[in-house]
C-alpha cells in the first residue's frame, strides 16, 4: 500500500484580490448614463396599469406616491374599465378612487402607452367617453386653486400656473 505524501505548502496566489481590486463593468456606462437622464418612469402623475396579487387584481391609474411600503393610486379597478365608459356615456357622475396597495401585493407596473396601432387606455377612454384620464385621475385636492398670497411685495403663483 502506498500512501502519497500530501505536498508541505499548499498552492496560492501571493496575494489575494480584493474587492477594489475587482472591475465592475456591469451596467455598462452607456446604460448608467441612459438610466440617469430617464429617471424613474413611475413619477407621480404616470398613468400605469398595476397587476396585484393576494387575491388578484389590475388596477388602472395615475400614481400619486411610490414607497417601499407601497404604492398609492388614483383610478379605478381594470375589469370595471367598461362599465366605468358607459356610465360617462350616460352622463353619470363618477369618481376614481384613490387607494393604496401594501408593495407585497404589487406584482408589476407597467405604463399606460400606445403598442403600435393598439391604443393605450388613456386612448381608448377619451376616444369613447372625451374624457381626458389625465384630468380625471387628479384628486380633487389638487384640482382645487389655492389662494394665491403677496409675500413682501411678490405675487406667488400656485404649481402650474404660468406667468
Amino acid at each position: 500500500m502506498v500512501v502519497s505524501r500530501l505536498p508541505e505548502k499548499l498552492q496560492s496566489f501571493s496575494t489575494t484580490a480584493t474587492i477594489v481590486d475587482v472591475k465592475r463593468d456591469f451596467p455598462p456606462p452607456v446604460l448608467k448614463d441612459i438610466t440617469c437622464q430617464l429617471g424613474d418612469p413611475f413619477t407621480p402623475g404616470t398613468l400605469a396599469v398595476v397587476s396585484l396579487g393576494n387575491p388578484k387584481a389590475k388596477f388602472w391609474g395615475m400614481v400619486l406616491a411610490s414607497a417601499p411600503t407601497g404604492l398609492s393610486l388614483c383610478g379605478v379597478d381594470l375589469a370595471s374599465l367598461e362599465d366605468l365608459a358607459a356610465m360617462v356615456k350616460d352622463g353619470e357622475h363618477c369618481t376614481p378612487a384613490i387607494v393604496f396597495f401594501p408593495m407585497h401585493r404589487v406584482e408589476r407596473m407597467e405604463l399606460d402607452l400606445r403598442c403600435g396601432n393598439v391604443p393605450s387606455l388613456a386612448e381608448r377612454l377619451f376616444a369613447t367617453t372625451g374624457l381626458r384620464a389625465s384630468m380625471w385621475f387628479l384628486p380633487s385636492t389638487v384640482m382645487e386653486a389655492p389662494p394665491v398670497k403677496k409675500v413682501r411685495g411678490m405675487r406667488l403663483r400656485p404649481i402650474g400656473e404660468t406667468p
